[in-house]
Parts: C-alpha cells; sequence; structure tokens
C-alpha cells in the first residue's frame, strides 16, 4: 500500500510547526532530510493576515517552490508521512496551494510505495512586486531559521543557497490568517 509524505520547504521543515498542524508531537526520526530537483524556492505566496503591530490586514508573503524542470535547480527541504486526517488539515492551512505530487523529483531517497506530495502556490496567488501592503512576517522567518539551525549547517547553506533573496519588507510582531479555518487548522494550542 502506498504511503503519502509531505516535502516541507519553509514552515514546514520546522517540527514545532509541523507537529501543531499533524496534532501530533513528532521527533526527528519522524523525519528525513531530502533535496528534489526542477523547481526553484521563492518568496512568492501571499495570504491575508492581521498584524498585530499595524493593526490591520495586510498581505504576508510566503516562500514557495516553482517547478522549473531544470534538473540543476534543486530545493532541500524535509519529507514526512501523513495520514488522510492530517492531509487534510495540510490542504486546509496551505490553502493559498496545491497539493502536487513530487515523487519523481526526488534525490537520492527510496520513493517505493511512496507518494511524496508538496504544495506549490495557486497562481492567482502569486506575487512578485513589493507593495505599500506586502510584507515578509519576521515570526515566519524565526519559524524558518529555527528550522535551518535544528537540522544543521549543511541544511542551512544549502537553505539559503537555493532560496531567492527576499524582495519584500519585514514586518515585526504577530499576525494571524483572517481565514478562521486556517488559523484552526495550525491548531497552535492543542498539541498532545
Amino acid at each position: 500500500m502506498q504511503q503519502t509524505y509531505i516535502f516541507g520547504y519553509g514552515s514546514l521543515i520546522n517540527l514545532n510547526s509541523i507537529s501543531k498542524t499533524l496534532r501530533r508531537p513528532l521527533v526527528k526520526n519522524d523525519l528525513w532530510v531530502i533535496t528534489i530537483q526542477g523547481c526553484k524556492r521563492t518568496w512568492s505566496i501571499k495570504d491575508d493576515v492581521y498584524s498585530e503591530k499595524l493593526q490591520k490586514a495586510v498581505s504576508a508573503v510566503f516562500l514557495n517552490i516553482e517547478i522549473n524542470n531544470q534538473l540543476e535547480s534543486v530545493c532541500n527541504g524535509v519529507i514526512f508521512k501523513v495520514n488522510t486526517e492530517e492531509l487534510k488539515y495540510l490542504i486546509c492551512r496551505e490553502k493559498n496551494y496545491l497539493p502536487v505530487d513530487v515523487t519523481n523529483k526526488t534525490i537520492g531517497f527510496d520513493i517505493n510505495d511512496k507518494k511524496i506530495i508538496s504544495f506549490i502556490g495557486k497562481p492567482e496567488f502569486i506575487i512578485r512586486t513589493p507593495n505599500d501592503n506586502s510584507f515578509v512576517m519576521n515570526n515566519y522567518l524565526q519559524i524558518l531559521y529555527d528550522g535551518c539551525n535544528f537540522w544543521g549547517k549543511e541544511f542551512r547553506k544549502a537553505f539559503l543557497n537555493s532560496t531567492q533573496l527576499n524582495p519584500f519588507s519585514i514586518l515585526d510582531g504577530d499576525y494571524r490568517f483572517i481565514d478562521s479555518k486556517q488559523n484552526e487548522a495550525i491548531n497552535t494550542d492543542k498539541i498532545p
């Protein structure tokens, strides 16, 4: 029977972030570091959030992977196994992304009986040019930094080398998604 795995390349490299969404504690051995080819990691997906600092709705900008089918273009991340219910939580959380099968893009990982899904931005949520109301949230950057540091120096180096430079302004302070179902999927208060 085929097992489903998620390839995380942004906040889903962070063990705590994954655990909150899956509603179960994960340990390092539940994840595998892998690389996929034929894609690039970009700052290009927007989502509506409420900024506590600005006291208004803004467009938060998050990481995305864009398929380019150039074999020399690679992106590192982690994979973890999910069941059907957990996949539903992730699809709700990542509502501005499409779940896409990237199994055949993996490098150096045994894919027998495995389906590897990643979340790739929906075209209508792509943002390329900064504006007065688009920001990368500093709290999101901290989730990325913590995730990279957890996986170590080589992972962090590969992550930085395979990620587009951020062209957007950085905004401090807490934020929450405007979509209440999305906030519920993140499930920040209910880790077992």
